[in-house]
């Protein structure tokens, strides 16, 4: 297993939604992941 920062591609930018998947080949198997956030109100 190996720790550490994964390359994106396209670059990060920010947005409401996030996907991601991380692909085994030798094993061919596929982690997925995404969600979606929204903004809180100001509250001062």
């Amino acid at each position: 297993m190996s720790c550490g920062t994964l390359g994106a591609i396209g670059g990060i930018r920010p947005s409401s939604e996030f996907r991601m998947a991380l692909h085994d080949p030798q094993l061919n198997r596929t982690l997925e992941h995404a969600y979606c956030t929204g903004a809180l109100p100001v509250v001062a």
